[in-house]
């Protein structure tokens, strides 16, 4: 059955986690997802079905604790910000991720669309990421792909470099990994 909007409103996972599926590591702990590892069940000492019955679905219905950014931003389809990422990235579930923050907005303005206000936010008007973002998004509706740096044949993505000062790959590695594509 699915949740009601005001049911999903209060707790802290609202993602397909713990609804449809889970993850088990090597070690037999199943846990909400493949990202989540704070909390969890180990399967070997009990089954699949007391796990996903008992300590899985109290994860899953864990109400917020407190209110964050993420409560009132109204572009949250452009996001990735869960509870696992949130405790990947801050050790805490509840905590908003910066550059997913990020990222969200970069999407919205480079498609054009406005972002209504949410409380103090460091990626909108008043905030001291939002001249970048703007340039960012701006870089990125200009960017044309038959004009694009060239690399192996191939036209290198604006998105690699995007919110770099200058667009463009300098190379055919990304700069994170060195992998070649």
């Amino acid at each position: 059955m699915p949740l009601s909007v005001e049911h999903t409103e209060r707790q802290k996972y609202t993602c397909g986690g713990g609804v449809a599926g889970c993850a088990i590591d090597p070690n037999g702990t199943m846990s909400i997802c493949v990202i989540s590892h704070q909390q969890g069940y180990n399967i070997r000492g009990g089954s699949f079905r007391e796990g996903w019955e008992g300590p899985l679905r109290e994860i899953r219905n864990q109400p917020r604790t407190r209110p964050t950014i993420c409560d009132r931003c109204q572009i949250q389809s452009l996001c990735s910000m869960c509870p696992a990422n949130g405790e990947l990235e801050n050790g805490d579930q509840e905590s908003p991720v910066d550059f997913l923050c990020q990222v969200a907005h970069l999407r919205a303005y480079a498609l054009g669309y406005s972002v209504p206000e949410h409380g103090e936010c460091k990626c909108c008007e008043a905030g001291e990421h939002h001249g970048d973002l703007l340039a960012s998004a701006e870089r990125l509706k200009n960017f044309k792909p038959d004009t694009g740096v060239r690399s192996g044949g191939r036209t290198a993505s604006p998105v690699l470099n995007v919110l770099q000062p200058t667009s463009g790959n300098n190379g055919a590695a990304c700069g994170s990994c060195r992998t070649h594509r």
